[in-house]
């Protein structure tokens, strides 16, 4: 049903997986915990149960172009960080 009705949008949505969505981080370090359910990325609170989970399928991830550079503070702190 999204998928139908984000292809008619100007701005379509494309559906990933979590082998396609870390595909994308291919070449670059991940930052922990890697390409995870958004939620799970440095959650402030409590990560969400299993159950909640299930009901989320956007991914997400942090990546640094080259190994060895990556300072994950500054990259978390810095709003706009140069990488």
């Amino acid at each position: 049903m999204l998928a139908i009705v984000y292809a008619k949008a100007t701005a379509p949505l494309v559906l990933r997986d979590h082998a396609q969505v870390a595909a994308l981080f291919e070449g670059w370090d991940l930052i922990e915990p890697g390409v995870v359910q958004v939620p799970l990325w440095r959650p402030d609170g409590k990560p969400p149960r299993p159950r909640e989970l299930a009901k989320i399928s956007i991914y997400g991830g942090v990546g640094c172009k080259h190994a060895g550079t990556c300072d994950m503070r500054k990259v978390l702190d810095d709003p706009k960080p140069s990488l």
